[in-house]
């Protein structure tokens, strides 16, 4: 992304969906490691806001299931990886502590339908709403939305159009206000 100029300049708004989520959720904690480097922190200091559609923050239900099911589905590392642990909790206090301190709003959705995993004979809810919820910012339950569909709006009356909208618009117009010391805290 610094590569193509993401966040050189302008404020960044992440929108991510499911692993994705965390992968942002790493990227952004790396920019307080020592070996970060100054475009790495830039990048940071220019994200306004981050959206999660059912992003896993406390595992995957999917990753968790038993052994015959993960046999059949034949998950991927990626997805195994995906199971509860400490790694993925001390992530995500790690990211909730940075996004507090720098006042980086949250937006996170949370699936309501189980998603066909083998045709539709297997079916599983991928990120149940108590792993989609990271537990700060605002959290929108998607009704009627499954893993995939969760993060494509009908309409542009969609719950998930709308509060997306709105998030973005609001999270650059605090950026800018934040960025001008308008704002001691937020």
């Amino acid at each position: 992304m610094l590569l193509a100029g993401v966040g050189k300049e302008r404020p960044v708004v992440f929108v991510t969906h499911s692993m994705g989520g965390l992968l942002v959720k790493r990227m952004l904690v790396a920019t307080q490691e020592p070996t970060a480097s100054e475009e790495q922190k830039g990048m940071l200091a220019r994200t306004a806001g981050v959206v999660f559609y059912s992003t896993p923050h406390r595992g995957a239900q999917l990753a968790t299931s038993s052994m015959m099911f993960r046999y059949i589905v034949l998950p991927s590392l990626d997805v195994q990886q995906l199971q509860a642990s400490k790694a993925l909790l001390d992530l995500n206090d790690r990211f909730h502590q940075l996004s507090r301190r720098l006042g980086v709003p949250v937006l996170s959705f949370g699936e309501t339908e189980s998603l066909g995993i083998v045709g539709e004979h297997v079916r599983s809810l991928v990120v149940p709403p108590e792993s989609s919820d990271p537990g700060y910012g605002r959290f929108v339950i998607a009704a009627g939305k499954d893993h995939v569909t969760v993060c494509k709006a009908e309409s542009t009356s969609d719950i998930v159009f709308i509060s997306t909208a709105n998030f973005i618009r609001e999270a650059v117009r605090a950026h800018g206000q934040r960025k001008f010391g308008l704002f001691t805290h937020f």
